[in-house]
């Protein structure tokens, strides 16, 4: 089975987002919506999102 761990750089205007060993990464926008389609194709496989704290991070977890 598939288990991914996604970590995600969040800035104020764009979110890099790392899954596992570097399976994939990308840039979006920093919306919720967003980055949850952004990683949709997976997100069965997904046990863990970690987020960078800041400012923007309260925000994306709510």
């Amino acid at each position: 089975m598939k288990r991914y761990y996604v970590g995600l750089d969040v800035s104020k205007d764009e979110t890099a987002g790392y899954r596992g060993d570097i399976v994939t990464s990308f840039k979006k926008p920093a919306d919720p919506d967003v980055l949850s389609r952004a990683m949709s194709a997976d997100m069965e496989h997904i046990v863990c999102v970690v987020l960078e704290t800041g400012r923007m991070a309260n925000w994306l977890y709510d």
